[in-house]
């Protein structure tokens, strides 16, 4: 069987995504899978005419994913399988949820099964599809877990690249044999453009000025937060030069060049500061690490998982994900030598459902959600036919916003494929 797994951001995506690959195609010699990325689907599926059996992809959360999904299952008649990568939502909060799972309408029979993390996304988003009309019921959508949490530190390193693994041994000669403290950036918005905030789906809206004070102000909230933060960590460096700290950003700013520019500058002079400028796996970090600084990210509750203490700071700006700090020690100002060094794991039962809910994670039972993906990729029988004409019932304009939409209708209503591939080879820029 051929597969083709679409991975979004490669420094995060491509270890699960190969990890995947591994375990399939050591089941048999005919297997094959293919790891591509989206903008990679014209030179690397259509151009060459590839015809997987199923598809594994991240989640459809703009028209242009949509379109382009709905002309590779129009090709291909592959099976597709969307592999939600949800992080930290509230899933009580269910604007925020419709946010995420999209507004452009879709057939029915576009996607033959959801994953989910957790049992609570699941749920929430089955029942917000349904209501959108997304899916026909609500058995197409499960979870199995985050793959990520899988993998073992072995396994990672058989992953890694020459270049991970030289950076590794940086972090290692860093740490002279001392774990380390691990702060977590994140904060991208700090440095982004008025398209970049709309190309990544924070604003729908085509009239500039809207755009502008809308990105202005998150620009100007998060460099806010950001600048405690950073300064939080440099006086915590400074007050104990004989603690290793090593700062990894998210996988996010390694794409904007002025962020990578910030945190240089930000730790330059302080010699027990190794800022990660490449992309590196946080799991090979945690094994070495004695206490996670972080402002509300997953890496979290892998440490949790973990057994590792963890630490989140915050503050009036505070912007990040409230849903850990029952289990986190909450900072505000300054970070003393006792929370360095002093701050004790506490496992919580709360803590505990509150990863079962959202990553279906237990620490009783084998934990392998790779396992669930791989069936689904595998099950030929389980899954919907798809033709054109499921696309040309008629919809409601209303939450249509993209108008490169009505002209992906107008071009599927001739029926002509041929032109459906010129259309789309000009809108990615592609020869």
């Amino acid at each position: 069987m051929k597969h083709l797994i679409i991975i979004h951001m490669v420094s995060r995506d491509k270890y699960w995504a190969e990890y995947i690959r591994r375990k399939v195609e050591a089941e048999s010699p005919d297997n094959e899978v293919r790891i591509i990325t989206f903008d990679q689907i014209a030179s690397r599926v259509i151009r060459e005419n590839y015809q997987p059996d199923s598809i594994l992809m991240y989640t459809l959360r703009d028209s242009l994913s949509v379109q382009w999904l709905t002309m590779l299952k129009l090709l291909t008649r592959a099976r597709i399988i969307i592999y939600e990568n949800e992080g930290l939502m509230d899933y009580d909060d269910l604007e925020s949820v419709r946010t995420r799972i999209g507004v452009t309408p879709r057939s029915t029979s576009l996607v033959d099964r959801y994953f989910y993390w957790g049992e609570k996304p699941a749920r929430v988003s089955a029942d917000l599809m349904m209501e959108k009309g997304f899916i026909r019921d609500k058995d197409v959508v499960s979870y199995c877990g985050y793959v990520n949490y899988e993998m073992k530190s072995e396994d990672i390193e058989t992953l890694m690249t020459e270049e991970e693994k030289e950076l590794l041994e940086q972090v290692r000669k860093h740490c002279r044999g001392e774990k380390m403290v691990l702060a977590l950036t994140g904060f991208p918005q700090a440095d982004m453009t008025d398209e970049d905030f709309k190309a990544d789906g924070e604003i729908i809206t085509d009239d500039p000025e809207e755009l502008h004070a809308f990105a202005e102000s998150y620009r100007s909230n998060t460099a806010i937060f950001r600048d405690k933060y950073v300064r939080m960590i440099r006086k915590a460096a400074e007050l104990h030069p004989e603690i290793p700290f090593v700062v990894k950003p998210h996988p996010a700013e390694y794409q904007q060049p002025r962020s990578r520019e910030y945190y240089l500058g930000a730790f330059k002079d302080l010699p027990n500061v190794l800022f990660l400028d490449r992309s590196m796996i946080v799991g090979m970090l945690l094994k070495d690490t004695r206490l996670l600084i972080h402002y509300g990210s997953t890496v979290a509750l892998e440490a949790y998982i973990r057994g590792i203490p963890t630490l989140i700071y915050e503050d009036e700006s505070y912007i990040g994900n409230r849903e850990l700090m029952e289990s986190t020690k909450i900072v505000r100002g300054e970070v003393d030598g006792h929370v360095l060094d002093g701050t004790a794991f506490r496992r919580l039962p709360g803590n505990d459902a509150f990863i079962l809910d959202l990553f279906n994670y237990s620490p009783d039972r084998v934990y392998q959600p790779s396992e669930d993906l791989i069936r689904a990729m595998e099950n030929r029988a389980d899954g919907y036919p798809f033709s054109k004409k499921d696309l040309l019932a008629p919809i409601p304009k209303e939450g249509i916003t993209h108008p490169l939409f009505w002209e992906w209708r107008a071009c599927l209503k001739k029926g002509d494929l041929k032109g459906l591939y010129r259309f789309f080879m000009a809108l990615l820029k592609v020869a």
